[in-house]
């Protein structure tokens, strides 16, 4: 498992995971517990799944589908999605390491409680988002649309937006320590008062204006 250095974060070297040999694996179902290592999914529709406690590693789910899929307290590390789709995904108190979701589109993400540890989100999709609790590092989202991103109580430290747009950003009672806001387009926010330790930009200090002066308690006449 790669670590954290010192110094800037080598975004290209977050977002290049990269596998070995992988063994096809066929469309059998996923199980409480369940233990994949080094196994290729490949145009699977899963449908509902109850799995927590399942593990993926080393492994890569391309052009799957699921509907409603349950993986609490599940791990993936050194893991690929890509061209995936749910309807809603359950993730609730997993952990993420070194994991790449690329094009892919969900309707609920619910991850409150999750650890995401180099995780990049290249082009998803994803109506709704509930890190609510999560601990989030080095973490990037690259062209993606969510319509609603709930990061409440969760802890930030090195994560990037980069050309996303966001519907409605949730941030009461968020610890944030080195977050690049810039490459997100706002729509709404929650929770000014927790912006501590992010860089935004000049643009969106102007939209978030009369937001910061009613927290700060600035009267504008």
């Amino acid at each position: 498992m790669r670590r954290r250095g010192r110094g800037p974060v080598d975004w290209d070297d977050v977002g290049d995971v990269r596998l070995g040999d992988l063994v096809p694996a066929g469309a059998g179902d996923l199980r409480a517990g369940d233990y994949h290592d080094g196994l290729l999914f490949e145009d699977v529709a899963f449908g509902d799944v109850a799995a927590d406690e399942a593990s993926f590693l080393d492994s890569r789910l391309a052009g799957c589908t699921f509907g409603d899929a349950r993986f609490r307290r599940g791990r993936l590390g050194t893991t690929v999605l890509e061209d995936a789709g749910a309807a809603a995904l359950d993730v609730v108190d997993s952990t993420w390491t070194d994991v790449l979701l690329r094009r892919s589109r969900v309707g609920a993400l619910v991850a409150h409680g999750v650890v995401l540890e180099r995780v990049t989100v290249d082009r998803g999709r994803l109506d709704y988002v509930n890190l609510r609790r999560a601990k989030l590092t080095q973490v990037q989202f690259l062209g993606c649309r969510m319509g609603e991103l709930d990061l409440g109580t969760a802890e930030l430290a090195e994560v990037r937006f980069v050309d996303c747009e966001i519907g409605k950003l949730l941030l009461g009672g968020a610890t944030l320590t080195d977050v690049d806001l810039r490459g997100a387009e706002l729509t709404a926010i929650d929770g000014v008062g927790s912006l501590a330790g992010a860089t935004i930009s000049e643009t969106q200090l102007a939209l978030l204006g009369p937001a910061l002066a009613e927290h700060l308690g600035i009267r504008v006449s």
